[in-house]
C-alpha cells in the first residue's frame, strides 16, 4: 500500500506517542536517581574522592596531592567506576537532571544549558 499524507502523519504521531512515553520514564527513573543522589550524600563524597590529571595524550598522569575537583576521579583507587570523570562532570549532569525534571514538571524557568555537553563529558560520546 502506498504511503498517504494520512498514514505518514499516523506514523509520526504514533512516534511522537512513544517519545512521550519515553519521556515520562526518563522524568521517573531520573527523579528516583536524584533521591539516590541526596539520600546517601554522593555530592559530598564524590568532592572527597581522589583525583589525577589527565596527560597530554588523554591517559591518567600523576596523582593529585590534594582532591582537584575538575580531574577526573582516580579509577586506580576507584576501580568500580566506570570511566576516569570529574566529580564537578558528575554533578554538572545531576543538576540537569534536576533541569529535566523541573521542564517535565512545568516548575520554573529552566535556563537553556548545554545538556549534551555535560552528557557527553561523562559518557565520553
Amino acid at each position: 500500500m502506498a504511503a498517504t499524507k494520512q498514514t505518514q502523519a499516523i506514523q509520526v504521531a504514533n512516534d511522537l506517542i512513544s517519545f512521550a512515553a519515553k519521556l515520562l520514564e526518563l522524568n521517573t527513573e531520573s527523579k528516583k536517581l536524584a533521591a539516590k543522589y541526596a539520600d546517601q550524600g554522593v555530592q559530598a563524597v564524590l568532592n572527597a574522592m581522589a583525583t589525577r590529571a589527565f596527560n597530554a595524550d588523554g591517559s591518567l598522569g600523576t596523582v593529585d596531592v590534594t582532591v582537584v575537583n575538575t580531574n577526573p576521579i582516580n579509577t586506580e583507587l576507584y576501580p568500580g567506576l566506570n570511566r576516569a570523570v570529574a566529580a564537578n562532570d558528575l554533578i554538572a549532569v545531576k543538576n540537569d537532571l534536576k533541569d529535566f525534571n523541573d521542564f517535565m514538571d512545568n516548575v520554573g524557568s529552566v535556563a537553556a544549558k548545554n545538556r549534551a555537553k555535560n552528557a557527553n563529558i561523562i559518557t565520553g560520546g
